[in-house]
């Protein structure tokens, strides 16, 4: 077992901050500058950055109005820099200091989606890895961005203008949960922005093909529940993609496993064959505890290393191919839920956004090797 990790806290003091989402610059632990930007429950969207790689405890400043939700910072040209509020209020601001009133911020949010069913903490995703002919040219900067009501919208421009969201799915709801019947994560694949996945609220898993051709309702969408035979039909709380692989996918659940005992678990993976003309569901949950899991997220360096947020801190497991799968606690964070992870364009850091003790950092391992030394 490794040696318990340090973990350096991003709060200047015991912070009690409940973050929901957050993002960070692009090579961020290696950078001369580096800025995060999380939403934080009742206290706006917040931004810090730090100096000459001293990463420590400071100040947040506060950015937007109303609670804080999904917030992210293109990476090329960091442009455009997003906050959101409630009911999917997404706003973006062309500079750090931009917010809720200033000359800086516009509305980034689909201008067609006043009508649809979608959850109070509206999700979405700035596509942020590629290059010039994946979404994120030197010129441009990364305009690709999804986000989610009971379907998925999408922009090429980076939200901005409102018009230039179009719908880009059917309703990927089951419907059974009135208008709780929503999506609750939606992510592009993290090798390319043609692939995307998205978990519901009523227990449905989706992968998107040929995303981003600007013509609403182009994508191919592929229903990849199946029947809830091994994915429990409970509440999908995040989803993600191998960072390699666009057709292995991870979904992530709340509820305990009294609540579907016939299919328990709380971590999914699954493999698709080509379009997902046929899918394969594995628990992976192993030895986790029966605890709700909130996020995931896998290492670029090492796919097979995943990491799983829970409400009683996060875990990993260095195997998830393994049988059984393996996972270890980390113990450098608080034994709070983590609500979000996020990593940077770059692959240098793990972000930890939690629901009561602010945010953390991580110097992401690239050796292939678990490696001590955390910050």
């Amino acid at each position: 077992m490794a040696a318990s990790p340090t973990w350096t806290s991003l709060n200047a003091t015991l912070n009690t901050i409940e973050f929901y989402s957050g993002g960070i610059s692009p090579n961020f632990n290696t950078a001369p500058n580096a800025s995060a930007v999380g939403g934080a429950q009742d206290n706006s969207c917040m931004v810090s950055t730090w100096a000459g790689g001293n990463f420590g405890a400071q100040s947040w400043a506060g950015r937007n109005g109303g609670d804080g939700f999904w917030s992210t910072i293109e990476p090329i040209l960091q442009q455009r820099w997003y906050y959101s509020s409630q009911n999917g209020a997404i706003v973006a601001t062309s500079t750090a200091s931009g917010g809720l009133g200033s000359t800086s911020a516009s509305s980034a949010s689909p201008s067609g989606w006043g009508g649809d069913r979608k959850t109070f903490v509206t999700n979405f995703d700035l596509y942020r890895f590629g290059g010039e002919t994946t979404g994120c040219p030197a010129a441009t900067g990364c305009g690709r961005i999804i986000a989610g009501s009971y379907r998925v919208w999408e922009s090429v421009t980076g939200g901005v203008p409102t018009s230039s969201w179009l719908a880009n799915s059917p309703d990927l709801t089951k419907g059974t949960l009135a208008d709780r019947s929503f999506i609750n994560q939606v992510a592009y694949a993290v090798n390319t922005p043609n692939n995307a996945i998205a978990g519901t609220n009523d227990g449905n898993v989706w992968i998107g093909f040929n995303m981003g051709q600007n013509v609403a309702n182009s994508a191919t969408w592929v229903n990849v529940t199946g029947a809830n035979t091994v994915l429990p039909n409970r509440f999908v709380l995040d989803v993600a993609t191998d960072p390699l692989d666009p057709l292995i996918g991870y979904a992530v659940m709340a509820g305990f496993d009294q609540n579907t005992p016939s299919t328990p678990g709380h971590v999914f993976q699954v493999k698709c064959t080509a379009s997902c003309a046929s899918f394969t569901w594995r628990n992976v949950s192993g030895n986790l505890p029966n605890i709700p899991v909130n996020s995931v997220i896998v290492n670029p360096h090492r796919p097979t290393q995943v990491f799983a947020g829970s409400d009683w801190g996060l875990y990993y497991t260095d195997d998830v191919e393994a049988n059984p799968v393996v996972w270890q606690k980390h113990l450098g964070l608080p034994n709070v839920m983590i609500w979000d992870m996020t990593i940077d364009r770059g692959f240098t850091t793990l972000a930890v956004w939690t629901r009561a003790r602010g945010a953390w950092v991580w110097p992401l391992p690239s050796d292939g090797v678990f490696a001590n030394g955390f910050e």
